[in-house]
């Protein structure tokens, strides 16, 4: 579809949406968990809704809730049902072992038999119906998991044994594709991963490579990558500008292997503030992985000599090889024997996934081009790379102030406080702590007599003073998310903005964006360490550049740079009234960054196939036109 935007002055707030890099992350990790993890925040985007097709097709189980919850049941250790009990006594199937929970003794083999009334006899229940649905078995191999040698396996039987292929649609999601190439192989599944869009011109190699030396066989055909073989734990080698989606997918994978493994990739990794996510998520379900400051990643390690493993100054310094502050392997790496489900994460019940920076980028822009725009329910101490964009703004002279749920911060950080706010009917009294409280803890007013919140465990209708859980009173006097670290908004106003140098080696997808501000400024901006944007949907470093140059701006995209002189202004002052047509290129990021130039058109602009923000963010549009003084 097409979409025209016209110059329009923004005013009033929007709820950022959640972040699709940690709703990735997440799903994986509560996939492989001891149990059920509930997951507050999931978003209805095409990438994540890749992610949880594909953990769906390994056997984990995904079930919508009230107010946007999503409880996620593990995959289930392979050569067990449903009850958690083994596949052991159906000992004449072969290698199959069981149709669901049925015991068998003998092989079927037939071809066109009807779908509803295949009778099998045999074993200590006899007389048993089951429902087939894949019809020709000699020809299609299987009925659902049926093996066209006649023996039958269930959906978790052990894909070594069995010859299963799982089928994998990633769509056009690189997230998704990277993250469960290992993930996949790891658990010993064969797998076939459907690619779509531009995704199979996107590079795997290194990551392909180092899975082939360590057990794994990888086919590429056109737009399908076949997978089978076990992942096994060892040394993975990532040469050249490795991408942090190879990582990450390797940091997730690895700790469900025996023994310990090392990730090493030299340099530092393009967009290294990615892994910092998949760190902080790993931690999150109590996964075992020091991340070394000479480039090395240490899972399920025991022993870490300090010349290997420097501790990381700064916001890192957890996930380091310092004895004192590295996680305790023997403890995390758990070995749950008796649980029915894989258990080598540990789940935390509950996660709230976090907003989002690099969708909060669309409208901070917005904002300081045209507009009085407040930003609800961002994390300044999150780990998102793409937060840097507040720095940048402000850089080129943007009008931006953080500020908690309205209240701005006094001298000292803290927050300013409403004495007598209610909280759920009841008054603050002096010795009131909700500033900061610990997710978990009630505040000390006792609002609430039937209160369970304290180590309560989740429940569709289980509430905090009519409040839903996972959500905080509402006091006015902070939020906190679950670690207890400040939520904030941000407010941005209309500006005008020079042109300022940027690296954008670890802030790849807000570049696009940044880019708009920079033909808005006065100046010249000139964007380095950007090659990797050439690898993404499109092009997005010329694609940005073609999409400057309609808009009446000088840009240039020479190698990995992108330089900018701005024109201080509104756009398109050639256009004679005519409307700006903008190409979307297919890409998500390339038609939410139009949209937003299109608000300072000198006329309007008509951007092409403006459906590609599903892949995102499908509420872009709405959001923005609910702007629209």
């Amino acid at each position: 579809m097409n979409k025209i935007i016209k110059g329009a002055f923004l005013k009033g707030s929007v709820e950022v949406i959640t972040s699709k890099s940690a709703a990735h992350r997440v799903m994986i990790c509560a996939a492989a968990a001891d149990k059920k993890t509930v997951v507050f925040g999931l978003n209805d985007s095409a990438d994540t809704a890749a992610t949880r097709r594909c953990l769906t097709a390994l056997g984990a189980e995904f079930r919508d809730m009230p107010d946007g919850a999503c409880e996620i049941t593990p995959i289930l250790k392979r050569g067990q049902n449903a009850d958690g009990n083994k596949d052991t006594e159906n000992k004449n199937a072969g290698n199959g072992g069981e149709i669901r929970n049925l015991k068998a003794d003998f092989l079927v083999k037939q071809e066109g038999f009807p779908l509803s009334d295949l009778r099998i006899k045999g074993g200590a229940d006899a007389e048993k119906s089951v429902e087939i649905r894949n019809l020709n078995a000699e020809k299609s191999g299987e009925i659902k998991n049926f093996k066209a040698d006649g023996n039958a396996s269930t959906e978790n039987l052990n894909a070594e044994k069995s010859g299963e292929i799982k089928i994998l649609d990633c769509g056009e999601s690189g997230s998704t594709l990277r993250f469960l190439l290992p993930f996949a192989a790891a658990l010993g599944f064969d797998a076939e991963f459907h690619m779509s869009g531009r995704l199979p011109e996107r590079p795997t190699d290194e990551l392909t490579d180092a899975m082939k030396k360590n057990g794994v066989k990888v086919l590429k055909d056109g737009r399908i990558l076949r997978t089978s073989g076990r992942l096994k734990s060892g040394i993975f080698t990532l040469g050249g500008k490795v991408s942090s989606q190879f990582i990450s997918g390797l940091l997730m994978a690895l700790p469900l292997l025996e023994g310990e493994s090392v990730i090493s990739c030299g340099n530092a990794p393009e967009s290294a503030g990615y892994i910092d996510i998949t760190l902080g998520v790993l931690e999150k379900f109590g996964a075992a992985a020091v991340c070394c400051e000479n480039g090395k990643y240490i899972i399920n390690g025991k022993k870490y000599p300090q010349s290997e493993c420097a501790p990381i100054e700064g916001e890192n310094e957890k996930h380091t090889g310092n004895s004192e502050s590295r996680p305790s392997f023997e403890a995390a790496a758990v070995g749950l024997g008796g649980n029915k489900y894989i258990g080598k994460y540990r789940s935390p019940g509950y996660v709230e996934i976090e907003k989002d920076w690099s969708n909060a980028a669309f409208f901070i822009v917005a904002g300081v081009l045209n507009g009085d725009i407040f930003l609800k329910g961002l994390d300044l101490n999150s780990k998102q790379p793409d937060r840097e964009i507040v720095d940048i703004i402000r850089r080129m002279g943007g009008d931006i102030t953080v500020k908690n749920r309205g209240i701005e911060h006094n001298e000292t950080g803290e927050k300013e406080y409403y004495e007598r706010e209610k909280n759920g009917g009841a008054e603050f009294g002096e010795t009131d702590k909700n500033r900061g409280i610990e997710r978990g803890k009630m505040c000390e007013n006792k609002c609430g007599e039937t209160e369970k919140n304290c180590g309560a465990e989740f429940g569709e209708t289980d509430k905090n003073r009519g409040i839903e859980r996972g959500k905080i009173c509402e006091n006015k006097c902070g939020e906190t998310n679950e670690t207890g670290a400040e939520k904030c908004g941000i407010e941005v106003k209309k500006s005008s903005l020079k042109g300022v140098e940027i690296d954008a080696k670890n802030i790849p997808d807000i570049i696009p964006i940044i880019s708009v501000a920079a033909g808005a400024a006065s100046g010249r901006t000139v964007i380095y360490n950007a090659g990797r944007l050439r690898l993404k949907e499109c092009d997005r470093l010329e694609a940005t550049a073609e999409m400057l140059v309609r808009l009446g701006v000088a840009a240039v995209a020479d190698g990995d740079t992108l330089t900018i002189d701005g024109g201080g202004g509104g756009f398109g002052k050639d256009a004679k009234g005519k409307t700006v047509v903008l190409d979307g290129y297919n890409d998500h990021r390339m038609v939410m960054s139009a949209a937003v130039a299109g608000l300072i058109c000198r006329s309007s602009a008509e951007i092409v196939g403006a459906e590609a923000v599903n892949k995102s963010y499908p509420d872009f549009f709405e959001d923005l036109e609910g702007l629209k003084a």
